[in-house]
């Protein structure tokens, strides 16, 4: 991963004589742009309010939406609030986004806001159809791994369903980055998943390959025990000190059984 790669360069860096000065200058060179390249994913993380909503545009026009358009320049004094972002879509649609980042976790009324935004758009009658999307970075002071994710009650997605607007959070769009890099989803399958209604899911399309408990209930304890042990060795909470060639190893043999467990899944559909 390109954050690794970041690592190595800095790591590699030696005091400098007259042998590799041209080195470190190139390795200098790549760790800023390395820096410069992810600076708005981190920032997406941390920040709040018109510089929140500049970084989530960036972001969506680099995701390959068109005309994102930022709402709050247009907004006049004694003028009603509007929504942060507009994105005009073909045949005359409209999505239409609030932003926020806030210090906890998002109240009933900031989750909902949009949808009377929404309301106003539809009697306006300019549009064939107009999408509301909630995006939140929520607990912006706490590392990202020690936020509440997903950052909403059960209520709050149930009413966010019955009203068909989505919510979504900025550490999925974090992550949803990287997925994106390393083609496990596209563009345009991110792009559509904003449209869902409720929570948004990035990978409601990536197919089950089954969980431990089911090959279990289904007397397959050979795949069961498989997959247990699997979740023990990648779990994120204690790490797992096997040297980098015996995990390179186990990285092949895991790619190779996965990609055939799906294949075959596959299979047995058609």
């Amino acid at each position: 991963m390109n954050f690794l790669k970041l690592f190595s360069f800095v790591k590699k860096k030696k005091k400098p004589d007259t042998s590799d000065e041209n080195t470190i200058e190139q390795k200098d060179k790549s760790i800023a742009e390395i820096r410069k390249k992810y600076n708005f994913l981190y920032a997406m993380l941390t920040e709040t309010g018109d510089s929140l909503v500049n970084i989530v545009k960036q972001y969506l026009e680099w995701l390959g939406f068109d005309n994102v358009q930022s709402m709050d320049e247009e907004v006049k004094e004694g003028e009603d609030f509007q929504e942060d972002l507009q994105i005009h879509l073909a045949n005359n649609e409209l999505l239409i986004i609030e932003v926020k980042g806030l210090h906890g976790t998002s109240k009933d009324n900031e989750c909902s806001q949009i949808s009377k935004i929404e309301l106003r758009r539809i009697h306006e009658r300019k549009y064939s159809n107009v999408y509301a999307l909630y995006i939140v970075n929520n607990e912006r002071g706490k590392e990202p791994l020690k936020r509440q994710m997903p950052p909403f009650t059960e209520t709050q997605i149930k009413d966010a369903e019955f009203a068909h607007r989505a919510m979504a959070y900025t550490y999925q769009l974090f992550n949803l980055y990287f997925e994106i890099e390393t083609g496990i989803i596209s563009k345009e399958e991110a792009r559509n998943a904003l449209f869902q209604k409720g929570l948004v899911d990035f990978r409601s399309n990536f197919k089950s390959i089954g969980k431990p408990y089911d090959y279990f209930k289904n007397k397959r304890e050979g795949l069961g025990f498989l997959f247990a042990g699997l979740a023990l060795l990648f779990q994120p909470f204690f790490k797992v000190a096997l040297g980098r060639v015996l995990w390179n190893i186990i990285d092949i043999v895991v790619a190779v059984a996965l990609i055939f467990l799906i294949v075959r899944a596959f299979k047995k559909e058609q």
